[in-house]
């Protein structure tokens, strides 16, 4: 028999209540990437200076390949390695969510456990996600400019509300989706295709269950936000003191609340989500298993064993 919705979440709380630990694969994600994105863009203005440096004595062609291909392979580069690092700290707090749910335990190990290994299929699966995401809002992109191109003013600012309109609709689809994928990656021990296939196949049986649990995701973040404007209200007295003052105490409340949704609103939501998704009994299409850590063997004890010989 499956939860009901409400216990799921009471469920969920209590989980996240027991193992707060769950909120540092975020945090960890949130820091290391925000640190990597300014490190990787101060690599890309480097390269791309140092190429066009080296492309001076070249030919306009090869200069022109030069300084065109080092920030492309130097942004795609980056790219990856901001992905790797997200993938595996997604993979990581999932597999502890999931842990908590199945066995009511879990630790920083786990997330090691499922981090390394879900990090690959996890990568692919964001990948996957972004070429979904880009590919029909280029190709939405197509009739507005031709419309402009062509001359027609009023029907490229009508095709173009159109397709605003349909690739939010649509991204709001896949976005509501994605968590739900890397879940079933790491719940299901399956590939990007096979995650993306199970996550579409229970959300299409399940749509209220995962509405009313974004629902209650997006009225706790609403919840933050009216805590952090009710403390960053005295905080604008700090301008008519000093303008520097209030930049920097804003820019500091700001951090603090990005670190608490980090630290406990988004492993709610992802505790919720990892819950009610095992909860569901096994698919007999999908045929979904639950792939948990294997327990750690107990240790041998050291003392000797004695042997008596018969006489």
């Amino acid at each position: 028999m499956t939860e009901s919705i409400e216990e799921s979440i009471k469920k969920g709380y209590c989980s996240w209540r027991k193992n707060p630990e769950i909120g540092v694969p975020y945090l960890l994600a949130a820091v290391i990437t925000a640190a990597l994105s300014i490190v990787c863009m101060i690599a890309v203005v480097f390269v791309s200076s140092v190429a066009a440096g080296f492309s001076g004595n070249l030919d306009s062609t090869s200069s022109t390949i030069i300084t065109f291909a080092a920030p492309v392979l130097s942004c795609g580069f980056s790219l990856i390695i901001i992905v790797a690092v997200n993938a595996y700290f997604l993979a990581g707090a999932i597999g502890m969510s999931l842990e908590s749910a199945l066995r009511g335990k879990t630790s920083l190990s786990d997330m090691a456990y499922y981090g390394q290994k879900k990090i690959f299929d996890v990568s692919k699966s964001i990948f996957l996600w972004m070429l979904l995401l880009l590919v029909p809002g280029l190709i939405l992109l197509v009739p507005p400019v031709a419309a402009f191109y062509s001359g027609a003013f009023n029907p490229g600012i009508s095709l173009t509300l159109l397709s605003a309109v349909l690739y939010l609709t649509y991204a709001a689809v896949f976005v509501f989706l994605y968590t739900l994928t890397a879940i079933a990656i790491v719940a299901d021990d399956v590939g990007a295709i096979d995650g993306l296939k199970n996550s579409y196949a229970y959300a299409k049986k399940n749509k209220a269950k995962i509405l009313l649990t974004l629902s209650t995701y997006m009225g706790f973040m609403y919840g933050l936000s009216l805590a952090y404007s009710a403390l960053t209200s005295p905080v604008g007295l700090l301008r008519f003191y000093s303008q520097n003052a209030y930049s920097a105490a804003e820019v500091l409340l700001m951090l603090a609340f990005m670190l608490i949704a980090s630290f406990i609103a988004t492993p709610l939501y992802t505790l919720w989500l990892t819950r009610i998704y095992v909860e569901e009994p096994k698919d007999a299409r999908t045929e979904r298993e639950r792939i948990l850590r294997p327990q750690t063997r107990e240790r041998r004890g050291t003392q000797r064993d004695i042997y008596v010989r018969s006489p």
